[in-house]
């Protein structure tokens, strides 16, 4: 009956950390969206030591996991829970549910992290095609070619006009 408990408190626990990690990532896409780069930075700083938390839990899962099966049962995609821990119906469908909202929180975290790279590289695009540009245009207006006039020449043909 302890293992069922830890079981269950695993998944409870795997699926806070992610839920967590999504209310981040939502947060940093709405700063993404308004340019603000001080939240961004915070959110990332936030983001690396949740990773972190979520890796140490799912280094536990393994161990959970690997203490109380067979390697064979391992590689086997749907782990016997119900045959190793003697699961009720009940207890069953409860880890089912579990398993099934984890999976979601996952495919929702996956979409977001997709969601704000694009739009980092959406930004990065912009300004380097908004440096470009001012690099390309204060080029154009002082090279000196045979056939271009100096920008000095067309500060005065303005001015007398």
């Amino acid at each position: 009956m302890k293992a069922t408990k830890v079981l269950f408190n695993f998944y409870k626990n795997r699926i806070r950390a992610q839920e967590l990690l999504k209310q981040l990532l939502d947060s940093q896409k709405e700063a993404l969206l308004l340019n603000n780069v001080d939240k961004v930075h915070a959110i990332a700083n936030e983001q690396l030591g949740h990773l972190e938390t979520i890796q140490k839990l799912e280094n536990d899962w393994q161990k959970f996991l690997q203490s109380n099966f067979e390697a064979h049962q391992l590689a086997t995609p749907p782990i016997p829970f119900t045959e190793v821990f003697n699961l009720s119906d009940r207890e069953n469908q409860q880890l089912r549910r579990l398993d099934y909202h984890f999976k979601t929180v996952l495919q929702e975290v996956s979409a977001l992290k997709d969601s704000n790279h694009l739009l980092m590289q959406r930004s990065l695009t912009f300004v380097q095609r908004l440096v470009k540009g001012i690099v390309e245009g204060a080029r154009n207006t002082s090279v000196y070619g045979p056939s271009l006039k100096s920008a000095i020449a067309n500060v005065v043909i303005n001015r007398r006009i």
